[in-house]
């Protein structure tokens, strides 16, 4: 078996944790499937004990304290994959670069309705972004 290693873990909502392993895959792992076989990780429930969750010894697991863990391998074996809410956006700079496409054709496609904002785009300040999934809708595979 390969050996995994963990880079770097973040507590989330409901008892789950978001875990980075080495390899760049990023997991989902809800905690809360351990509480029916081990009593002591029902001390979790505690949310401030909970935040304290950390990368265990050069990533061979994630600990709260020095009584309670999570290998590595439990943590690969029942966790699920994780899809960042940002996964598939990208700034009107990159999606120009990545098809080859001046940015003024996006600004056009955004004046002409081609590109819906709350839809396909979003202004954040002066900064728009994109999905993916709209410019391959409008302007094909990029090139």
């Amino acid at each position: 078996m390969e050996k995994i290693k963990i880079k770097a873990v973040y507590p989330a909502n409901d008892l789950n944790i978001i875990v980075v392993f080495a390899n760049g895959i990023i997991k989902r792992y809800d905690v809360k499937q351990l509480f029916s076989q081990f009593d002591w990780y029902q001390e979790l429930n505690n949310p401030d004990l909970f935040q304290l969750v950390k990368v265990d010894c050069g990533g061979c697991g994630v600990a709260w304290n020095e009584d309670i863990d999570i290998s590595e391998y439990e943590l690969w074996e029942n966790s699920e994959p994780y899809i960042s809410p940002f996964e598939g956006l990208m700034s009107f700079a990159e999606a120009a670069e990545r098809w080859h496409i001046d940015d003024s054709t996006l600004r056009k496609a955004v004046s002409n309705g081609r590109l819906v904002e709350n839809i396909d785009i979003k202004k954040f300040g002066k900064q728009w972004v994109v999905t993916e999934k709209s410019m391959h809708n409008i302007f094909g595979e990029p090139k």
